[in-house]
C-alpha cells in the first residue's frame, strides 16, 4: 500500500509573475530574449535544439514543457498568429487545423471568424516561422526531395529532414518554384545563417515562398536551449558567458531565480551565476555547480538580493575534454525569496521547508519513479509526468495498521478571506489507509480539516485536492 503526494501548484494564492512575462526570463524556444553574448569571454553560447554533437554528454532533448499551441504564416493574419478552435466553416465545426476550401492546412486566428475572417496556414508545432530570407545560391546546405501537391507542405518537408540520419538539423527552407511544386531544404546550421543574405518581403499568400522569386521560408526547429560545447577548439578553463537584459532596482529587495540546468558528461567542469552591476561592471558570484550532475535536466533556485541595478551572468567553464557540454533552459526571475511562504513546491529538488514530525511512527520519503511495492502507487510524477520527476511516498511496507507520518510546514497568518491549498494526491490500491490534512494551532494538531480513505480507484491518476486554510496566527499545515 502507498500514498504519494505532489504539490506542482501548491498556491496559498499569494501573487505570482507569469512564467515569462518578465524580461530576464527565458525559455529560448523563438531566440535568446535580448540575452547578449559576452565579448571579453573566450567562446560563445549555442542556441540549438535536439542532441548536442559530442556523444557521452550534454541533452538529448531541452527541458521547457511543450505548447500545444498551434501558429499560422501566410492567409490574412500576421505571422506567428495562433489558431483558434474549434471553429465554423461552411456549415462544418473543426476542432484541428483543415484543408477544406483551401490548398494547404488552416485554421482561423481569432474567436469569430465568421464576421472577420482571419486566417492562417498552420504551423506543425515542432517547428515554428522565422521569416522569409533570400537564397541567392544556397542558403541551406542540404537539399531534400521535392514536394508536390500536399496540402502539409511543412510537414512533409519536416518528415524528410527527419529521415536524414546523423543530421541533428536546426531548421528547414521551404521555396515555392511551381503552382503545387515546393523545394525543401535543411541545414545544421541553420539557426546561425538563415539570414547571410537579408530578409525577403514576399513569401507569397500561403507564406511558404513566392513562384519564381528568390524568397525562401525559414523554420527553425523547436524544443530549444542553450549550451556551451565543449568539443576543439575550445580548451580546458575556457570560459563562456551570455548576460540578461538589466534588472532595474531602485532600493535593496530580493528575486528568486530559477533555472533548468543539464550537466553530464565525465569531465564536465563549472557553471556559474553571476550578478553584473551596472555602476561597477564587477561579478558577484550568486551560485555555482561543479560536476556531472547526471543525465537529466535539473532545477536550480537562488536569492538574489541587490540595491542597485544588475544583468544575470551566466558562465559555464570547459572542462579537461569534449565530454564537459553544459546546458540551461527555462530561466525564470520573480519577485520575493524562492523560500517564501505559499510558494509552489514541487518536491523537483527537496521537501520545500516541509520537515518530518518528530512524534509520528515514520516519515514520509521522497521518490521517483514507481514504488518499490507493486499493484500500488505511482509510475510518475505529477509534476513531469516522467519517472524523473520527484513525488512524496507514504511507504507502508513494514509497518504495522494505524501508523502514522506527518510532514509539517509553517504558514504567517492568512488574510480574512483565506488561502487556497492546492495539492495532488494518489491513492491506488488494496488495503489503503487514510490521507489527512490538519490546520495545526500552537501544540494542537486538532481534528482533520480534509480526509479521504480507501482506494479511489482510477488506476494510477493523480487527483486534485483542495481546503480552505484560516487562521489569525502563524500555523501549520501537516
Amino acid at each position: 500500500m502507498a500514498v504519494a503526494i505532489n504539490f506542482p501548484a501548491q498556491t496559498l494564492f499569494f501573487s505570482k509573475v507569469g512564467a515569462w512575462a518578465i524580461a530576464q526570463n527565458c525559455n529560448f524556444e523563438s531566440g535568446l530574449c535580448n540575452y547578449k553574448q559576452d565579448k571579453s569571454d573566450r567562446f560563445d553560447w549555442r542556441w540549438y535544439h535536439g542532441q548536442t554533437g559530442s556523444s557521452g554528454t550534454g541533452p538529448t532533448i531541452d527541458h521547457t514543457p511543450k505548447s500545444k499551441t498551434i501558429y499560422t504564416i501566410g492567409g490574412n493574419s500576421n505571422t506567428g498568429a495562433a489558431c483558434v478552435f474549434p471553429f465554423t466553416y461552411r456549415f462544418t465545426t473543426y476542432t484541428k487545423c483543415t484543408n477544406a476550401g483551401h490548398t494547404q492546412l488552416w485554421c482561423p486566428t481569432t474567436k469569430n471568424y465568421a464576421a472577420d475572417g482571419k486566417w492562417g496556414n498552420c504551423v506543425p508545432s515542432s517547428v515554428y516561422p522565422y521569416g522569409c530570407y533570400l537564397s541567392y545560391g544556397k542558403l541551406f546546405a542540404s537539399t531534400l526531395p521535392q514536394i508536390n501537391n500536399k496540402n502539409d507542405v511543412i510537414q512533409q518537408c519536416i518528415n524528410a529532414a527527419n529521415k536524414v540520419t546523423r543530421k541533428n538539423f536546426q531548421g528547414i527552407g521551404i521555396t515555392k518554384v511551381g503552382s503545387s511544386t515546393y523545394n525543401c531544404y535543411a541545414d545544421v546550421n541553420a539557426d546561425l545563417q538563415y539570414n547571410r543574405y537579408g530578409s525577403f518581403a514576399n513569401c507569397g499568400s500561403d507564406g511558404l515562398g513566392a513562384q519564381n522569386t528568390n524568397g525562401t521560408a525559414v523554420f527553425l526547429f523547436t524544443a530549444r536551449y542553450v549550451y556551451i560545447e565543449a568539443s576543439s577548439p575550445q580548451r580546458r578553463g575556457d570560459f563562456a558567458r551570455l548576460s540578461s537584459p538589466v534588472v532595474s532596482v531602485s532600493q535593496q529587495s530580493t528575486k528568486c531565480l530559477k533555472f533548468w540546468y543539464h550537466m553530464y558528461g565525465p569531465h564536465v567542469d563549472t557553471l556559474n551565476v553571476y550578478t553584473n552591476t551596472s555602476s561597477t561592471g564587477s561579478l558577484i558570484k550568486q551560485l555555482n555547480i561543479n560536476k556531472t550532475q547526471g543525465n537529466q535536466w535539473k532545477q536550480a533556485q537562488v536569492d538574489i538580493t541587490m540595491s542597485q541595478a544588475y544583468s544575470l551572468v551566466f558562465e559555464g567553464v570547459r572542462g579537461r575534454s569534449y565530454r564537459g557540454d553544459i546546458a540551461v533552459d527555462d530561466i525564470e526571475l520573480n519577485n520575493g525569496s524562492c523560500t517564501k511562504p505559499g510558494g509552489v513546491c514541487d518536491f523537483q529538488q527537496d521537501l520545500c521547508s516541509y520537515t518530518q514530525d518528530k512524534t509520528d511512527d515514520f516519515d514520509w520519503t521522497r521518490s521517483k519513479g514507481q514504488t518499490p511495492t507493486s499493484g500500488t502507487g505511482p509510475l510518475t510524477d505529477h509534476t513531469l509526468g516522467t519517472g524523473l520527476g520527484y513525488y512524496i511516498l507514504f511507504e507502508a511496507t513494514g509497518q504495522s495498521a494505524g501508523d502514522k507520518a506527518r510532514l509539517m510546514r509553517s504558514y504567517p497568518k492568512t488574510p480574512s478571506t483565506g488561502n487556497c491549498l492546492t495539492f495532488w494526491y494518489m491513492m491506488y490500491g488494496s488495503s489503503l489507509g487514510t490521507l489527512n490534512v490538519y490546520q495545526k494551532v500552537g501544540s494542537n494538531l486538532g481534528s482533520a480539516i480534509w480526509n479521504i480513505s480507501g482506494d479511489q480507484g482510477r488506476q494510477r491518476t493523480w487527483l486534485k485536492g483542495q481546503v480552505t486554510l484560516n487562521s489569525t496566527s502563524q500555523f501549520s499545515v501537516s
